[in-house]
């Protein structure tokens, strides 16, 4: 069993593409970051870390993270001590900077544990999140209004709208730049429903070879409660399928079952259960 880090998104990418593609939907959120940092290396802030434990039968282990966020784990095998063994040592003997992890859930607890006795940092549980997967939209009763991409008269009100999303839904996160979200509408990523002017927004993100994520859902508090995000999401969802992606995916808080329950009803089905395992000094 070896170690392998990576200096780019590239080789990463070269050496657990294959493996990770056996099961995109739950491998999306790696893929689909190590897919932006080969465009962009820098795309938030610092320098990536990239790593890979493989054996005779070939990878078992892939590794991603983009300090100041959480360490990414990805392995479909039962027993991989020894793999997260290596990438702690690696961390540590390098002093990369580790908030958190995150994975499925025996993933990211076994490594908190392992971090934990290794440098003494305690841990504690983070978002419980689980990965929904779409093929087919359920179309819901639309509300009144239309789906259409931010454009740049949009970029202030996204900003705002991100900030607060940010704030509500992953408050112990870092915050992403605003250039990011200013970036993402030339690239015609931001998506609002739109009433009379903007009321809801959604986000497409981190496509793969055969799917792409639907993130950053947000409708301001003064407009809940009319089925605004359930018409934005169902419309993005359809509008990428018609694009010609297999499927959607994205991610929920458990602690909200407004939301699960939502997305289940327009043809969103769980696939994987992820944990967040944040860091902090003991």
């Amino acid at each position: 069993m070896n170690l392998r880090t990576y200096p780019d998104a590239a080789g990463f990418l070269g050496d657990t593409r294959a493996y990770l593609e056996r099961q995109e939907v739950v491998t999306g959120l790696v893929i689909g970051l190590a897919e932006r940092l080969v465009g962009e290396p820098l795309a938030w802030g610092s320098p990536p870390y990239f790593a890979a434990v493989s054996d005779d039968r070939g990878p078992l282990l892939a590794a991603l993270m983009t300090p100041p966020h959480n360490l990414i784990l990805y392995s479909e095998r039962e027993e991989i001590s020894q793999a997260l063994e290596l990438v702690a040592r690696d961390l540590i003997e390098h002093r990369w900077p580790v908030a958190g992890t995150l994975g499925p859930v025996r993933l990211a607890e076994a490594f908190a544990g392992l971090w934990t006795r290794r440098t003494g940092v305690a841990s504690q549980p983070g978002l419980s999140q689980r990965i929904y997967e779409l093929r087919q939209v359920i179309h819901p009763f639309y509300s009144p209004g239309s789906l259409r991409p931010a454009v740049e008269d949009d970029a202030d009100l996204v900003v705002a709208w991100m900030d607060a999303f940010q704030a509500e839904a992953v408050p112990h996160s870092p915050r992403t730049p605003s250039d990011m979200f200013r970036r993402r509408i030339a690239e015609r990523n931001i998506f609002l429903w739109d009433d009379e002017g903007p009321v809801s927004m959604a986000l497409s993100t981190r496509p793969t070879q055969r799917g792409i994520s639907v993130g950053g859902v947000y409708t301001p508090p003064e407009r809940r409660r009319r089925g605004y995000a359930t018409s934005c999401v169902a419309a993005l969802s359809q509008h990428l399928l018609d694009t010609g992606f297999e499927y959607c995916t994205l991610f929920t808080d458990l602690s909200n079952p407004t939301s699960n329950a939502i997305y289940q009803q327009i043809g969103y089905r769980p696939v994987c259960d992820f944990q967040e395992m944040r860091f902090a000094p003991g």
